[in-house]
């Protein structure tokens, strides 16, 4: 009999939420991206649209594993490279000049403003 998609997720669910949010880190989420049960869900919707090629005696268990790291890994590549994103724009060399126009430029509205 064929193994219908629902019993790996039903038996596995809790078990791959678990590794993932293990790979994730403890609190469930890093930097207020994607939470662990986003990526879990994301884990058994890739799962589901590859099911029917994979092979009846396949381990499933090992399967869904193998999805989970690489949708972690993924994850925390893209976050990593936000992170970097983030902090080359906040070091950035304009920022000072960008600042020092703002400042002058409010200085000169004040004056034009005061009677």
């Amino acid at each position: 009999m064929a193994l219908r998609f629902e019993e790996p997720i039903k038996r596995h669910h809790d078990e791959i939420f678990a590794y993932l949010w293990r790979l994730m880190g403890n609190d469930g989420h890093r930097d207020g991206s994607m939470d662990v049960e986003d990526l879990t869900q994301d884990v058994f919707w890739r799962a589901y649209d590859s099911f029917a090629e994979l092979r009846p005696n396949s381990n499933y268990r090992a399967w869904l594993y193998k999805i989970a790291t690489h949708r972690a890994y993924t994850q925390l590549r893209r976050m990593k490279h936000r992170r970097d994103k983030l902090s080359s724009l906040k070091h950035s060399p304009t920022e000072p000049a960008m600042e020092a126009t703002i400042r002058a430029r409010v200085n000169t509205l004040n004056k034009e403003c005061v009677p």
